[in-house]
């Protein structure tokens, strides 16, 4: 039957003597019978996506993740901050990030001690400003994370935009725009920033 040739699959890709479960191949191989039975018949890609894509794919999905370099900002107090590494066009995506869903943002106001063993006051801790929410709304708070985009500072003529990236893209899911911030209580990544270029940068 299907579920003992799945019992039997699983014992084989797990048996560490056989595959490193860290290891390239152990990770590409199928995870049951059926899916074995499926690329013995038609390769393995048909169940895993090609390693390359199409130039008119990454024309119209690809991020560029190598615009931002960090350094030491303009802004005074600010401490470190973005820089272009390339002159950008307005209208450019510099970057994009999808966004980790944290659904408690209360998780960010514990603070132990050195054992992380006992509470010992609350806090909110750094990260928070680098996330995005409404307390007066939801615990939910919306974590961006990409090559630089949290150096990124706020200043008074901004030459960066935040906007959704398009449905499909990074990781964004536009049915998730029906749901109430109580419905986005699980961690998944199915939301997603692009930043965009409002004036020509050099």
């Amino acid at each position: 039957t299907d579920t003992i040739k799945d019992s039997i699959w699983k014992d084989i890709i797990g048996n560490k003597l056989i595959l490193p479960r860290s290891s390239r191949t152990a990770n590409a191989l199928p995870t049951n019978s059926q899916q074995a039975r499926k690329v013995a018949s038609s390769g393995i890609r048909s169940i895993q996506q090609p390693a390359t894509r199409s130039l008119q794919d990454l024309e119209t999905e690809g991020r560029c993740q190598d615009n931002i370099i960090h350094g030491i900002s303009t802004i005074p107090h600010a401490g470190r901050g973005a820089f272009a590494s390339r002159p950008l066009k307005k209208d450019d995506i510099i970057s994009g990030s999808p966004l980790f869903h944290i659904p408690n943002q209360s998780e960010f106001t514990r603070m132990y001690n050195n054992n992380y063993d006992k509470k010992v006051g609350t806090r909110r801790q750094l990260l928070v400003n680098y996330c995005w929410g409404h307390v007066d709304v939801s615990d939910l708070l919306l974590c961006p994370y990409g090559a630089g985009v949290n150096f990124i500072n706020h200043r008074r003529r901004p030459n960066v935009r935040i906007r959704w990236a398009p449905h499909g893209t990074i990781s964004q899911n536009n049915s998730w725009f029906d749901l109430s911030p109580a419905e986005m209580t699980i961690y998944k990544i199915n939301l997603a920033f692009d930043y965009v270029a409002v004036r020509d940068i050099d």
